[in-house]
């Protein structure tokens, strides 16, 4: 299955679009599309610079594929928030460790 549309095509500041100018007249049109970005929406506003129109084909995966995909991501989704977690647990369980260290003259750890 595809799915055609069109968006407008933006090269997203002037310092992207000098480049983008240098690409294109060195030939290097593979470049310079690299340096594109494609928006339903006005992006003017935020600086962005209209340089065209693209009319994109997308040729989507088998759904299979699709759901590999999604579950590959939540799963580092759910790597990323055990590690982040372990840290947390690790500075607290450093600070407890620290606590206990100390020595008060009269309290008993």
């Amino acid at each position: 299955m595809k799915i055609e549309t069109t968006r407008t095509a933006y090269v997203m500041d002037a310092n992207c679009m000098s480049r983008f100018v240098d690409d294109l007249a060195k030939g290097n049109e593979s470049v310079a599309a690299e340096r594109v970005s494609f928006a339903a929406w006005d992006m003017s506003d935020v600086g962005w610079i209209k340089v065209g129109t693209a009319r994109i084909t997308v040729e989507l995966l088998d759904p299979k594929e699709i759901q590999h995909g999604q579950l590959a991501a939540l799963q580092a989704r759910l790597q990323k928030e055990r590690a982040d977690s372990q840290v947390r647990q690790n500075a607290i369980l450093d600070a407890i460790s620290k606590l206990q260290a100390l020595e008060w003259e009269g309290v008993e750890a």
